[in-house]
């Protein structure tokens, strides 16, 4: 994943203000909802619900390009692609229109490859990864059970994913 969808992405789910190039993260509605823009049309709204949930919707925009899918690739939960013209949205055929899709956590999607768990704790403390790693090695470090033999901040840190509905305690993988 490029750098600059990483960062549009982490922006969109921290509801954060963002803007790098032609991307641009703009939040409205009180910062219960953000926007992720490309070349200055929206392709992903998320919204934070009164529930707690979230509500993650994506478009092309009309433009079916390497570009627009390398950034709703990155969302968690997403994987556009095309074949023989026609444009998939998570395997079913998609016509690129405003579409709502479950704001997936990365642990829930099936993973090829097991979880490199010293590597994401790594990635972690040094910054280096995005939300995507983060959601992922946080749900992985509840579902093994090492979340309780790590250091206190880790504890906290997956108390708050979890208060925000971004991972969950028993999860499937």
């Amino acid at each position: 994943m490029r750098k600059i969808t990483k960062q549009a992405i982490s922006a969109l789910y921290s509801f954060r203000n963002f803007r790098s190039g032609n991307d641009q993260v703009a939040v409205t509605n009180g910062g219960t909802e953000a926007t992720m823009y490309l070349h200055g049309n929206a392709i992903a709204n998320l919204a934070k619900l009164s529930d707690g949930t979230l509500d993650l919707e994506i478009t092309t925009a009309g433009w079916n390009t390497p570009t627009t899918f390398s950034r709703l690739n990155g969302l968690p939960g997403v994987k556009v692609n095309r074949k023989n013209w026609s444009v998939y949205l998570n395997g079913a055929g998609w016509d690129g229109a405003w579409t709502t899709v479950n704001p997936a956590k990365p642990s829930e999607e099936p993973s090829e490859e097991p979880f490199d768990l010293m590597g994401g704790i790594v990635a972690f403390e040094s910054g280096e990864r995005g939300l995507g790693v983060k959601l992922a090695l946080f749900q992985n470090l509840i579902n093994t059970g090492a979340i309780y033999h790590l250091q206190g901040s880790y504890g906290r840190t997956a108390a708050s994913l979890i208060e925000q509905g971004l991972i969950t305690v028993g999860g499937a993988r």
